[in-house]
């Protein structure tokens, strides 16, 4: 069977339902759903009760877009107003509710209408890759990647892993879609997400300057990766 080549690999994930998608992000047999094949149930070792749903932009009701928002400004909007491009509350729904826009969201379980308590918004696109990179396409240039845009979870429900167990559920994605890597962004000034990603096993990407005069340069972010093949 001839090798696919990444956009090929990038079209094929992008075809995939929601209900695919959620099939994909379990790597552990164990850990299967509570019997409904849209969703995940999540027991956390604290004993709290969640659901996680996958979803395409275009599946999601308005007011899921409204809870998402609030809660994305909540944890960031002070650390955009902080940047030089400052907040741009309609460029980022735009870029976050995007059609090629994948999402985990994760509600409180056993709830009538329960709110959105935590999300991770993703893409499948093509990369730039270091030749020296151990995930590189011989002779290519562009790899296969699913691009973390967005983890957030709600400041009441810190500390119960939700974060880690999307990350992982993403990982598992990329994995099983053959995306060779797990790319994100990051604010230089966001520390406890540094650490959160680097316990995870994500490195600067090559096409992040190491030096600091240079990344002063290049903005107020850093680019992180982490291999999935």
């Amino acid at each position: 069977m001839p090798i696919k080549t990444a956009r090929q690999n990038v079209d094929i994930a992008n075809k995939l339902s929601s209900k695919d998608l959620l099939r994909l992000s379990n790597s552990n047999p164990d850990e299967g759903s509570d019997g409904h094949d849209d969703e995940y149930s999540i027991l956390t070792s604290k004993g709290q009760s969640f659901n996680c749903k996958a979803y395409q932009s275009q599946e999601l009701e308005e007011h899921d877009r409204k809870m998402m928002m609030t809660i994305f400004e909540e944890n960031m909007r002070t650390m955009y107003e902080e940047t030089p491009g400052g907040w741009d509350a309609q460029s980022k729904k735009e870029e976050l509710f995007d059609n090629l826009s994948r999402f985990f969201i994760i509600r409180q379980a056993n709830q009538d209408n329960a709110a959105i308590i935590a999300f991770i918004m993703w893409r499948f696109d093509l990369e730039d890759c270091d030749a020296n990179d151990p995930v590189a396409r011989k002779g290519k240039r562009k790899i296969e990647i699913a691009y973390c845009y967005e983890i957030q979870v709600h400041s009441d429900f810190r500390q119960y892993g939700l974060g880690k167990w999307m990350m992982n559920r993403l990982e598992a994605v990329a994995r099983n879609t053959n995306m060779r890597k797990v790319m994100l962004t990051v604010f230089k000034s966001n520390t406890h997400a540094k650490q959160f990603y680097d316990r995870l096993g994500f490195k600067l990407e090559y096409s992040t300057p190491e030096n600091e005069d240079e990344l002063d340069e290049l903005g107020e972010y850093v680019i992180l990766g982490k291999a999935t093949m």
